[in-house]
């Protein structure tokens, strides 16, 4: 097997992605990265920002390849899809190897290693899904991507928040504690006009940006928030039911993506789940999944343990 002196590693997402360098005795580098969302964007173009990206960070520190690439990569669960990319970044970066696997694959390998049965992981940033593990295969729970209902996601938080937002214009009363939380992340809306021009005319939207708002206020006992943060929680914790009941999940649960941040979502997710399935042992995904991935020692689980 060759050596490589560089080891790259990417965790990319819907809201943006992160990057890792590794050379032996030398400080990490880390960088952002843009987003990277294989149900939104073509293998050339998902290859061409990776491209880019690392491009610039070599020329910045003036590092050497050919390099050793893990990247997971939201929607690249698809095999052609990841093949394509793989091929087009090892073709651009002449004697590199890449390997391309989901964001949700790369980070059950970072949590469990190559221990899959019994165990599972619960995502909960721009999109959401639970993996868990039987007879060593990977299965997905959720997960549906960016144009249906995936409940516990940033961007389905977001939205739902926007149908709060817009019920509340059209009322007597209109809520302006949820309008001065939202204008806290950049939502500056108190018209209809207002609304439609962050929504359509920004041409940067993100709905995902909006759930911290909505977290923040249901923690507070905002009720519409509250609501909304009942129904997200009812739908994850059927997931969760769903994978003890196949008798699958019997060892730990691991947790991650960016509304874990939040201490009343990690809170209220410990107390229901903890609290109704006592046999299951909660875990904390590691931090900085992209710095595991950069590791020489990092080894991707096998194509065929993955069924999505």
């Amino acid at each position: 097997m060759k050596k490589y002196k560089l080891h790259i590693g990417i965790d990319g997402g819907g809201s943006g992605s992160r990057f890792a360098f590794r050379v032996s005795g030398s400080p990490l580098i880390t960088s952002p990265g843009p987003e990277l969302q294989g149900s939104l964007l073509s293998p050339e173009s998902i290859a061409e920002r990776i491209i880019l990206t690392i491009t610039r960070v070599m020329g910045e520190h003036r590092l050497e390849g050919p390099f050793q690439l893990h990247a997971g990569i939201a929607g690249c669960g698809n095999r052609a899809r990841a093949a394509a990319v793989k091929a087009a970044i090892e073709g651009h970066f002449k004697g590199s190897a890449a390997g391309i696997t989901s964001d949700v694959a790369a980070t059950f390998a970072a949590c469990f290693g190559l221990n899959i049965n019994g165990n599972a992981l619960l995502i909960c940033g721009t999109g959401s899904v639970l993996v868990y593990g039987k007879q060593d295969r990977l299965h997905m729970l959720g997960g549906y991507g960016p144009e249906v209902y995936e409940s516990g996601s940033g961007r389905q938080i977001g939205r739902d928040t926007i149908t709060l937002l817009t019920q509340s214009m059209v009322s007597d009363t209109p809520d302006e504690t949820l309008i001065e939380a939202l204008s806290e992340v950049g939502f500056e809306v108190r018209s209809r006009k207002a609304l439609l021009d962050h929504l359509y005319n920004s041409g940067t939207f993100n709905a995902a940006s909006l759930a911290p708002a909505c977290l923040v206020l249901a923690g507070q006992g905002h009720r519409g928030c509250r609501e909304i943060m009942n129904k997200h929680f009812s739908h994850l914790t059927d997931f969760v039911h769903t994978a003890r009941r196949a008798n699958t999940l019997t060892g730990s649960l691991a947790y991650h993506g960016g509304l874990f941040k939040n201490g009343w979502f990690l809170d209220r997710f410990k107390q229901q789940v903890g609290l109704e399935y006592t046999g299951i042992r909660l875990l904390k995904a590691p931090e900085g999944i992209e710095v595991l991935l950069s590791s020489p020692k990092f080894t991707p689980l096998p194509a065929e343990t993955v069924t999505f």
